[in-house]
């Protein structure tokens, strides 16, 4: 069975139907939607001949008159088809099985322009609102579109967007420094941003390596900032927990790594006159530690 790419034939344009008859015996259906592209999005759809054994016949033209490369597969029901999109505008697409046209094509596919980001600068501050746009150049909706951000550790940040519905989105998200180490005995602050309106759905625990909650204490800094306050008691990582509603955050629960000074011993360090340099260790009771 030969699948070629021939050339092109005059038809009329139409848009494309979702289901195509053939027979009264057999109908053959292109599965997928033609409708719409992007520049450089790679594109696909299958047809499915119901069966029926047949040659293919596939042709993209583009708005500037230019064929497209066409990868075409043959698949256990039928055909699938993929092609790149170059260039924005109208597209036609032309599927021919034993050379006869597959509906009343070609179908007309409008392609859009690749989406364009407002710059994004290279030095952020932590704490501070990163705001940028995305035009995508055709009309969006609610959960057409994805956008993320991740740190340095490649964790996910929270994005808040907002669509108009005429193609640009809006994104901001707020870049946050590191959760210092904490010390055995001395009180540890972590400041929360939450966006305005959900601190009353907000809760936050605390617990020790051996998973024993800590006391603390939660204030209301401004509109969308409040602090935690803790006190831990043990060295180890501590885990705090961040829920909004019962749900955790992203990142929830988070690692806080406590420090006890009290452990630290100093190796190598000795009495000398000033001006003398000195070479000592530092170490943990139960972890060594260089400086």
């Amino acid at each position: 069975m030969s699948c070629p790419v021939a050339a092109k034939t005059s038809q009329p344009a139409a848009t494309i139907p979702s289901y195509v008859p053939t027979s009264a015996e057999q109908q053959i259906r292109l599965v997928g939607d033609l409708s719409a592209g992007q520049v450089g999005q790679v594109k696909g759809f299958s047809i499915d001949t119901a069966g029926r054994s047949a040659d293919c016949n596939v042709l993209v033209t583009d708005s500037k008159g230019n064929n497209l490369d066409v990868q075409l597969e043959k698949v256990l029901n039928g055909y699938h088809i993929q092609f790149v999109p170059l260039n924005p505008g109208e597209h036609d697409v032309e599927v021919e099985l034993d050379g006869r046209p597959l509906g009343v094509g070609p179908f007309v596919m409008n392609v859009s322009a690749a989406p364009k980001i407002t710059r994004i600068p290279s030095i952020v501050v932590a704490d501070r609102k990163l705001a940028f746009e995305l035009d995508t150049g055709r009309r969006t909706g609610d959960s057409d579109v994805s956008i993320e951000v991740r740190d340095e550790d490649g964790r996910s940040i929270p994005v808040h967007t907002e669509d108009d519905g005429q193609g640009v989105v809006r994104a901001s998200a707020v870049l946050i420094n590191e959760i210092e180490r904490g010390r055995v005995g001395e009180a540890v602050r972590i400041p929360l941003r939450v966006e305005n309106g959900l601190g009353k759905h907000l809760t936050v625990s605390v617990s020790d390596p051996e998973r024993n909650q800590i006391p603390i204490s939660l204030q209301s800094v401004s509109s969308d900032v409040f602090e935690v306050e803790f006190i831990p008691n043990n060295e180890g990582d501590h885990q705090l927990s961040v829920k909004i509603a019962d749900t955790h955050v992203r990142g929830s629960p988070f690692k806080v790594t406590v420090l006890d000074l009290s452990a630290v011993r100093v190796i190598g360090l000795k009495n000398d006159r000033v001006g003398v340099e000195q070479r000592f260790n530092g170490a943990f009771l139960n972890t060594l530690w260089i400086r």
